[in-house]
């Protein structure tokens, strides 16, 4: 990611087709945590990484992968997470956590780059919790909707 791409006045970050799997450009929103902290990183530049155009840099160089040190963060866990847990598995978190805050999956298509909400379905995975917190929203909105009287009315 390059400084270019991020618009931290707008709040957006840009990834170019060159860094995408499906080849396109794509424009996301930034959430407030994650402008805060670009915000830092980018006020707190030192040495080597103060003129970098690059947004994430380990001694002024760009890093080429983060997967070494997430499998080392993972052997740490290993009891709590597994073995399977790998680097994409993020992804998969993600989609499952935004789903569950109530993100729409029209929205999680086009933020995670997905062309179609088949996709979306092999990365968002429901789960028990989610449907019987759905449930209970759409009975309260429901009961929210008619006279007392006439919900206790057979």
């Amino acid at each position: 990611m390059r400084w270019q791409d991020v618009d931290l006045e707008h709040g957006r970050i840009t990834y170019i087709a060159a860094n995408t799997k499906n080849g396109k450009d794509r424009t996301v929103h930034a959430n407030g945590a994650v402008l805060e902290m670009l915000k830092a990183r980018r006020a707190n530049r030192t040495g080597a990484d103060r003129f970098c155009p690059l947004v994430f840099t380990y001694q002024g160089r760009p890093i080429k992968s983060v997967n070494g040190a997430f499998r080392s963060l993972c052997e740490a866990a290993k009891p709590k997470l597994g073995r399977d847990v790998v680097f994409h598995s993020l992804r998969h978190t993600w989609a499952t956590g935004a789903g569950h805050a109530g993100c729409d999956p029209r929205d999680l298509m086009e933020w995670g780059g997905w062309s179609d909400l088949k996709m979306v379905e092999r990365y968002y995975h429901t789960g028990a919790e989610r449907s019987i917190r759905a449930l209970d929203a759409i009975g309260n909105h429901l009961l929210a909707t008619v006279p007392v009287e006439k919900a206790a009315t057979p």
